[in-house]
């Protein structure tokens, strides 16, 4: 019958029907060693006997449970190794320490730049438009021929200026002088046709109505006779208006068709403006707002001036869905020239009391506009805003700042949150408010 075999750190216990043997340890040991050479790898010698079963994996286990070999040779390489691993934590815990040193007490970058101070005044609510300079009636003239007629005289050039009843273009005169000398026989040649038929008429021997259709033919000649002598007198084209000439389309010894003007007029002291705005700003609008002038298509053009809202139109226009607001120009900065483009701020409100600061001020943020706030100690706050009315260099804040905060006015944009300031002062913004006219 076969025993049971335990394993312990003296021997191996065996039990069998003949009793309970001692195995000693060496035997044991060297049973381990054994085993485990052979599992480890191939013998070149052929291998002893092996022992049983039970033995070899005791020998095992004990061999697994055995410490690691502490020859000096093994201490060593393991204290220099830890060595190393510990002396290469300490640099890196010290550089990142030294780096954070030097973020945390390192002064924050400096930067020049132009300050202003947010003020607190009134601002016009405004309406911007497009619009285009024209004359209106009663102060642009346009002349051509009264008929078909040869070009004999130019008297006049684009922009000179000229008076009411000056000569501007003649006209050759032979055929307006024929047509009333044609009109003066046939006036003639009626008159004694209607007597004859009226004493005859009167006699009874022509019927009455041949006596009326006579006098009809008398009052024809005398109109033809008029209009020829008017049209004669036409032969010298006169401006009608005091002006400049704004165009001549004359040419000398061309035949002059009645259908080309030949001469332009224009008062420009007449000129108006019409802006084209949209309906729903155009209710807005009042007669007499001030308006703001300037050269182009958008702002920033060239001043011409201050004027006001003569007149509000009540019909849109379906070319462009606008509605024709006329502005006239009251304090002239510029000349004003038919056909030209203008760009127009109108008035049409007044805010009491918003805080304003330099339209350079703005700079784009995370989440909209923003302006820096610099503190007492020179540093700069990115400080996000909400942007109400604008004008061409100032715009009013509906929220974000009260008034009175130093603002960085020139140098905003690339500026980092927390950088230190060294402000060189610009003006304050001025009050945007027009005069009232």
């Amino acid at each position: 019958m076969t025993g049971v075999r335990e394993c312990g750190t003296a021997g191996v216990r065996t039990s069998s029907a003949a009793g309970e043997v001692d195995v000693p340890a060496a035997r044991a040991d060297q049973a381990g060693r054994v085993s485990s050479a052979s599992l480890d790898r191939p013998q070149a010698s052929p291998a002893p006997a092996p022992l049983p079963v039970r033995e070899r994996v005791c020998a095992l286990r004990r061999r697994e449970r055995a410490p690691w070999p502490r020859t000096p040779a093994v201490f060593r390489a393991m204290t220099a190794g830890l060595a190393i691993l510990a002396l290469a934590a300490c640099g890196k815990k010290g550089g990142a320490a030294e780096e954070g040193g030097d973020e945390a007490e390192g002064p924050p970058p400096e930067v020049v730049a132009q300050t202003a101070v947010a003020t607190v005044q009134s601002f016009p609510v405004t309406v911007t438009a497009l619009g285009v300079v024209d004359a209106p009636p009663g102060h642009v003239a346009e002349l051509a021929a009264p008929a078909q007629a040869r070009v004999v005289r130019i008297f006049v050039s684009t922009g000179q200026a000229v008076a009411a009843g000056q000569p501007l273009v003649a006209l050759d005169q032979t055929v307006f002088a024929a047509e009333v000398r044609r009109t003066d026989v046939a006036r003639v040649t009626a008159q004694q046709a209607y007597e004859r038929a009226r004493r005859l008429a009167d006699a009874g021997i022509l019927p009455r109505k041949d006596a009326e259709a006579a006098a009809a033919a008398l009052a024809d000649a005398n109109a033809a006779g008029i209009a020829a002598r008017s049209t004669a007198a036409q032969a010298t084209l006169r401006s009608p208006i005091s002006g400049v000439v704004a165009a001549v389309n004359a040419r000398l010894n061309a035949q002059a068709d009645p259908a080309t003007t030949l001469v332009q007029v224009v008062d420009p002291r007449g000129l108006e403006v019409h802006l084209a705005v949209p309906p729903d700003q155009a209710g807005r609008i009042q007669p007499r707002q001030p308006v703001h002038l300037s050269v182009g298509r958008a702002a920033g053009g060239a001043t011409l001036g201050d004027g006001v809202v003569t007149g509000i139109g009540a019909v849109i226009d379906t070319a462009n869905g606008s509605v024709d607001v006329r502005a006239a120009l009251t304090r002239p900065a510029g000349r004003l020239f038919v056909g030209q483009d203008v760009f127009a701020t109108i008035d049409v409100a007044e805010q009491a009391s918003v805080v304003t600061v330099p339209a350079a001020a703005l700079v784009p943020g995370e989440e909209g506009q923003q302006v820096f706030v610099v503190d007492a100690k020179g540093i700069a706050h990115a400080t996000p805003v909400t942007v109400g009315e604008r004008r061409t260099d100032v715009v009013a804040i509906t929220r974000g700042l009260s008034g009175g905060e130093t603002v960085v006015a020139q140098g905003a944009y690339g500026m980092q949150d927390g950088a230190h300031v060294r402000a060189s002062a610009a003006p304050a913004p001025a009050a945007p408010a027009a005069e009232k006219p």
